[in-house]
Parts: C-alpha cells; sequence; structure tokens
C-alpha cells in the first residue's frame, strides 16, 4: 500500500508541475503572439503609404527644396527625412494635419501644414514621407495644441441644435436650388 500511496502522490504532484509548466508555456506564447502582432502593426504603420496623384506640373521644383524646422530643445536645423518625419493627415478635417520629427537631441515635435498644406503634402509625397491617415475628429490634445499655436483660426466646436438645423437647411437650398455658382459672386 505505500507503493500505492507514493505512486499517488508522485502522479498527483508531476499532473500539476505539468499543469504549471502548461499553463507558464500557454502564457509565454500569448506575451510572444503579442509582441510580434504589436512589431507587425508598428511595421506596417511604418511602410504603409497611400498617396494622392498629383499631376507633374505641380510637382515642377518641389523636390529641389528642403524642407525643415528648427528644434525647441538644441536650436539645429531638423530636415525632413523618410528616417525621421511622419506626417499625420487628418482625411475629414485636413487643416489639423502635421508633420511630426524626432531631432539627433531626442526631441519630438510636430508643425502644424496649415498654412502650406497643398505644397507641404506634394512634398511629402515627391521625398517619401511617411503618411499615417486617420479618419475622424483628431485627439483633444491635438485641438488643444491647434487651438494654442494657431488662435487666429476657427476652431473646432459642436454647434447647438439651431445652427445645425441652419447648416442642414442652407445644404439643401444649395443642392435643390437651380443657380450652379453660388459663391462666383455672378448670381442674380
Amino acid at each position: 500500500m505505500a507503493s500505492n500511496e507514493r505512486s499517488e502522490t508522485f502522479l498527483a504532484i508531476l499532473c500539476g508541475l505539468m499543469k504549471s509548466a502548461t499553463t507558464c508555456f500557454i502564457n509565454t506564447l500569448s506575451r510572444l503572439k503579442n509582441q510580434l502582432i504589436t512589431r507587425c502593426v508598428r511595421l506596417l504603420t511604418a511602410i504603409s503609404k497611400r498617396y494622392v496623384l498629383v499631376p507633374d506640373e505641380l510637382m515642377e521644383g518641389v523636390m529641389m527644396e528642403d524642407n525643415y524646422i528648427f528644434c525647441k530643445e538644441c536650436g539645429e536645423k531638423v530636415f525632413y527625412t523618410p528616417a525621421n518625419t511622419v506626417i499625420y493627415y487628418f482625411v475629414e478635417y485636413p487643416w489639423y494635419s502635421a508633420a511630426q520629427t524626432v531631432c539627433e537631441c531626442g526631441r519630438v515635435q510636430a508643425y502644424f501644414l496649415i498654412n502650406n498644406l497643398e505644397w507641404e503634402l506634394r512634398w511629402a509625397i515627391e521625398n517619401d514621407i511617411g503618411f499615417i491617415e486617420i479618419e475622424g475628429l483628431p485627439p483633444e490634445n491635438v485641438l488643444e495644441s491647434f487651438r494654442n499655436t494657431m488662435p487666429d483660426y476657427p476652431q473646432y466646436r459642436t454647434l447647438s441644435e439651431q445652427q445645425e438645423k441652419e447648416v442642414l437647411f442652407f445644404a439643401w437650398v444649395m443642392e435643390h436650388d437651380p443657380i450652379e455658382r453660388w459663391f462666383d459672386g455672378e448670381a442674380d
């Protein structure tokens, strides 16, 4: 009997160890899988680019110009390159689009492109600067930064119910009115 009790005890300990080892193995695989997915997403984000087709006549002379900002930390020129710059392009709110750069000193900073948006985007495409296209309204920190940086520009805000009705009515009038050139100043 003593031999049977030892065998059962041994089997119970062995089963417990196997269960612990299996759980540890599964947890390790799960962590590795999550790390791999995170790295793949970062890699895909870094290498995926959507290009906008731009006529050749608009692209003339674009590559000859340098594009840079001054670092707020060390004061050096930071030239936009594919290695240190990415464009955050807000599809529905393009005026919030910004170029984010990393200086050699390690400072990460962004510059809103609103003042020269069309040229900046064409230059970025021509010079293989990466784009991250973002749908919807920018996060609150971007809106706040825009308010602080560009106080003279109109700011995003939620419309009141009455203002929303007025906008919808004006859109309906523009859609159903026979005048095709609303803003040309030639309408009677």
